[in-house]
């Protein structure tokens, strides 16, 4: 048995009510009838540590217990269950917000799960919250002495959203409490060993993120553009392969607030960044948009994101002409719907050796959604950009033909080569 002291130390309903320390803490997160307490209970091997109640959903604050010298657990409100009124409903999320966001202390999150029903909207967007943060995420399938061993295999495959293989645990049984043990203990000591969250800003795996981008010098030629020297993932490269839900957060963070982020970097550094990231010969940041194992809000918010980055950095910095690219950033306005779009689709195979390429609907709609907004935008840049990205979803997913229409019905007195552009995107015929 792996030796796990923990002892109660306080409750907190607010960050600054948080003990100041410099413990590294592991939060246990998950569904107010996941089973927490049981298993923080049988973690401690102390029965009565934390409170168990046959009502889920009685933890209503942060509460904190020492682990040894260096080390802490947090156990988090539960959520998705419990009944409260809507302001203190409020209130604790917040809270919660404010502790994954904002605690410098937090080294991972335990995410509880029960093992029969696998991860869902709130557990995938708890992880992807987390690895914004550069923050450890460990996956825990609860109540594991509920299945049956036939149905072990079943469970395991429920957790691939979550690209971590889960640790499979019982209260009941101690099936899995000393693997868990044993991992929670790992998170301290590469907590000592690394440069620790409270030594350093927990915004670093996304600032290197976001240098490792945008930091180079500008390309005379394409093919002497800096990531195809990059190494393959299998040959060490850190970011081609990066795992989808960080990727994801991380674009989503960047495109929201494009300014805060690159104000440091020259227009044609941002085209080059920008293309980088959207285009999936060169990495596999947009890739992820299609693939159904990630959380469906995350991938919406990415596209949604687009929008910021138009309003932002596009309409002010793009030329009334962006088809003849006059403009450093001109290109990647143009062309990022074109690349988000026309290559968000899988192919299937069929039966009799062909393929057949199927596109996400739920993409789809809020591509058209996010675009319908873009194109009002008061800039003859964005509304190109709009454009090009609808005609493509009008002969890819025949959608969007009435946004372009009422665009023109709005717009009588448009330039005669962008109402003629948009006419051709109407009929899906754009390039």
């Amino acid at each position: 048995m792996i030796r796990f002291n923990a002892e109660f130390v306080a409750s907190a309903f607010a960050l600054d009510g948080c003990p100041r320390w410099k413990r590294a803490e592991v939060a246990l997160a998950g569904r107010s009838n996941v089973g927490k307490s049981s298993l923080l209970n049988a973690l401690a091997g102390v029965k009565g540590l934390a409170r168990t109640s046959k009502t889920p959903g009685r933890t209503r604050c942060l509460n904190f217990f020492s682990v040894g010298d260096t080390l802490a657990l947090c156990d988090l409100p539960g959520f998705g269950y419990a009944k409260m009124g809507h302001e203190e409903a409020a209130k604790i999320a917040f809270m919660m917000h404010e502790y994954i966001h904002e605690r410098v202390n937090l080294a991972a999150i335990a995410i509880l799960v029960d093992c029969r029903r696998g991860p869902q909207h709130d557990e995938l967007d708890l992880a992807a919250m987390a690895a914004e943060r550069g923050i450890e995420v460990i996956p825990v399938a609860t109540k594991c002495d509920k299945l049956r061993r036939s149905e072990r295999a079943a469970a395991l495959k429920r957790f691939d959203s979550m690209r971590v293989a889960p640790i499979f645990c019982s209260a009941t049984s101690g099936e899995g409490i000393d693997d868990l043990r044993r991992r929670i203990l790992a998170v301290d000591r590469m907590d000592a060993a690394e440069p620790g969250p409270h030594s350093e800003s927990n915004s670093a795996t996304f600032d290197e993120w976001l240098k490792w981008v945008f930091d180079h010098p500008v390309a005379e030629n394409t093919s002497d553009e800096w990531w195809w020297q990059e190494p393959d993932y299998d040959e060490g490269g850190r970011w081609l392969d990066r795992p989808p839900m960080p990727a994801l957060a991380f674009v989503a963070k960047l495109f929201e607030n494009p300014l805060q982020y690159l104000s440091c970097y020259s227009d044609a550094q941002i085209n080059q960044g920008l293309d980088f990231i959207v285009s999936t010969s060169c990495s596999k940041h947009f890739h992820w948009l299609i693939d159904g194992r990630v959380d469906l809000n995350l991938r919406k918010r990415c596209i949604r994101s687009i929008e910021g980055l138009s309003r932002e950095l596009f309409a002010p910095r793009c030329s009334d002409d962006v088809c003849k690219g006059t403009k450093p950033l001109d290109y990647i306005c143009f062309m990022l719907w074109d690349l988000a779009i026309h290559h968000a689709c899988h192919r299937e195979d069929n039966p009799d050796g062909t393929y057949s390429e199927v596109r996400d609907p739920e993409i789809d709609k809020e591509s058209v959604n996010t675009l319908a907004r873009i194109i009002t935008i008061p800039s003859l840049a964005c509304q190109q950009s709009a454009l090009h990205g609808l005609g493509h979803l009008v002969d890819d997913a025949c959608l969007g033909a009435n946004i372009i229409q009422k665009y023109l019905d709005d717009h009588p007195n448009l330039r005669s080569d962008i109402r003629t552009y948009a006419q051709r995107a109407l009929l899906g015929k754009v390039q």
